[in-house]
């Protein structure tokens, strides 16, 4: 094995000479590179390969490289490249490619090589690393698009990376990213040529181009793309609207764009004419200030911080005439809080006019969804966003009014749990709104089998809090010992802990402890965790009696023993720090825990164990 070391650290001379003889590396130095390069190469010959050592090995050669970057703008010597710092390039694509052999499924190797030849222009390494990639990963659909992009962004050459996209689409016909980037590409292309015209001839006006160019410059490629795209993929009105945001970023700067965007526009009006989705995403079109500045043409004259929502909102009332269903309705009023959510206007300044314009958009929104819910064109799912919506606003009387409305009809909790944080609120300024709060949590607590783990979490322990708030100590003993009876353990656990640690403050620790031993330990088993916090509050305390903290976990370890060796160790850790006759009681405890704890908890036990007794002595 030694012959292949020597022959390789033989060809690593030439360069080695270059850099001592040009005075970028003492004699030492070129010393120390040569023991560190042969350390590796005898690493890289072993019978058993590692990839670490053609990592290790990669990476000492890039920091290399870095150091004599550096070293060349401290002498101020910039020549004998090709000898020096692309021979060490070379030698770095070597390993690179021996790398991909033995583990050529690993993707990272894969994109480092990418990145190393992108960064050293490696123009041919690049475009054939990609060929290699997709011969192995061509299962991958992302695969095709990033090999695409790098073949047309790092390797400048639209023509390979047109047939990885036309190659790409045809194995992968149903993925839809493919067909979003080689739409895109063919956009950036169109774009690119057109600059690249203007910069090379007098004439401004590029559409004097003729021939197979001038396709190409009028985006007639795009088209074709998406053609082809929507024509596989037919009935998704999702993917179509994709194409429509994708041309959208070219409208303000390529007029070509702007047919493009157009056949779009109309291909969705036409094969989709009662969807939602697509009313709401043409008329929020006009929300984009690009589209409105390339169609400022055909637009009134008025002021551009006002007419333009003037326009989504006559769209819309056009589409909600038109199709007059919940869905429709529905994305109108999601627009319209999206607005009032971002401010009415965050994409562009408003100035003098911004807080008119706010309160437009607002009044807009309280309309349209006062007259959808009379007209009951708003789904139950729905409900919730506009009451939090209104509550955001200030609107608790109005949120109030609708919250009542749509209770009387319908059951559903997550709209019953926004109408009681709503009722919560009123409550603060309003003494008659704190009986109207405790019926609705009992109203709430005839559906709690339709809730889900989030909602239980959230209604139990909204309800002992509002008990803490309102001061009534017996309604949250009840609500943390009686009413939650059959509730799932991590809501019963969340609630329970809260209310511990306010009998704690109020009443002491030790009366938080005699609760939780007479009431919640007798009514079912509690969680470790409701006992490890009950621990942690009567071991915080200095003075408190050592035969409470020891009830504690007595009770603690009759429930999870068997189970939990760490609660020993608590257990054993405790008597050894208070001394006194507790400290006789270490061994037993040592003795009743490897008799209680399962068989396979024992071995850990044991390494703690001692090593809890290590500590202790030192």
């Amino acid at each position: 094995m030694s012959e292949y070391v020597h022959r390789h650290t033989e060809e690593m001379l030439p360069e080695l000479e270059q850099l001592q003889r040009v005075g970028l590396f003492s004699s030492q130095e070129i010393k120390a590179i040569i023991k560190k390069r042969t350390a590796h190469e005898y690493k890289l010959v072993r019978r058993m390969k590692d990839k670490k050592d053609f990592v290790s090995y990669v990476q000492y050669e890039i920091n290399l490289l870095a150091l004599i970057h550096k070293r060349r703008g401290r002498e101020n010597y910039f020549f004998k490249k090709d000898e020096i710092e692309y021979a060490i390039v070379s030698r770095i694509h070597g390993l690179f490619k021996k790398m991909i052999f033995r583990w050529p499924h690993d993707l990272k190797l894969w994109m480092s090589h990418a990145k190393f030849c992108i960064k050293w222009k490696k123009k041919i390494q690049l475009s054939k690393l990609c060929t290699n990639l997709l011969q192995i990963h061509g299962n991958k659909p992302h695969m095709w698009v990033l090999a695409a992009k790098w073949e047309m962004e790092c390797g400048d050459s639209m023509d390979k990376a047109r047939a990885l996209f036309m190659q790409a689409v045809k194995l992968h016909p149903d993925n839809k990213k493919v067909w979003w980037e080689f739409f895109r590409a063919e956009l950036l292309f169109a774009e690119k040529l057109r600059r690249r015209l203007k910069l090379l001839t007098s004439d401004e006006n590029v559409e004097n181009v003729e021939g197979s160019e001038q396709l190409l410059l009028s985006g007639q490629a795009a088209k074709i793309a998406y053609r082809h795209a929507v024509g596989t993929i037919s009935d998704d009105v999702t993917f179509h609207a994709k194409f429509m945001d994708i041309v959208l970023d070219f409208v303000a700067t390529s007029a070509f764009a702007t047919d493009v965007l157009e056949e779009v526009r109309q291909d969705l009006k036409e094969k989709f004419p009662t969807d939602p989705v697509v009313h709401s995403a043409l008329a929020k079109l006009h929300l984009n200030p690009k589209y409105d500045k390339v169609n400022s043409s055909k637009l009134p004259k008025t002021s551009p911080g006002q007419d333009r929502f003037d326009r989504v909102f006559s769209t819309f009332e056009d589409a909600v005439a038109e199709v007059d269903t919940q869905e429709m309705w529905g994305e109108y009023i999601d627009c319209l809080l999206s607005l009032c959510g971002s401010q009415a206007g965050s994409n562009e300044t408003l100035g003098a006019a911004d807080a008119d314009t706010k309160s437009r958009i607002l009044q807009q929104a309280l309309k349209i969804i006062l007259k959808a819910h009379n007209d009951e064109k708003v789904s139950a799912d729905r409900y919730p966003k506009i009451i939090e919506f209104l509550i955001n606003q200030g609107l608790l009387q109005e949120a109030e009014k609708l919250a009542d409305d749509v209770c009387k009809v319908k059951v559903d909790v997550k709209l019953l749990l926004k109408k009681l944080q709503l009722t919560m609120l009123l409550a603060v300024d309003d003494d008659s709104y704190t009986l109207k709060t405790d019926s609705l949590f009992k109203e709430i607590l005839k559906h709690r089998k339709m809730m889900s783990l989030k909602q239980e979490l959230e209604f139990w322990s909204t309800w002992v809090q509002w008990a803490i708030a309102i001061d009534d100590e017996e309604q949250a003993k009840n609500v943390a010992t009686k009413l939650c009876v059959g509730c799932r353990p991590e809501a019963l656990i969340s609630m329970q802990d809260i209310f511990l640690k306010w009998v704690a403050v109020k009443r002491g620790v030790l009366a938080s402890h005699q609760m939780f031993k007479s009431e919640m330990c007798n009514l079912r088993t509690p969680s470790l965790q409701l006992f490890q916090s009950v621990l942690h509050m009567l071991t915080a305390i200095p003075d408190v009696k050592s035969k409470s903290v020891q009830d504690c976990f007595e009770q603690a370890l009759s429930a999870h023993g068997s189970n939990c060796p760490d609660l020993w160790l608590q257990y054993i850790e405790f008597c050894q720090k208070n001394g006194g006759s507790l400290t006789s009681k270490v061994g037993e405890l040592h003795w009743r825990a490897m008799k209680n704890l399962k068989p396979d908890l024992t071995e850990r036990f044991i390494a703690s164990y001692t090593l809890l007794g290590v500590q202790g002595h030192v």
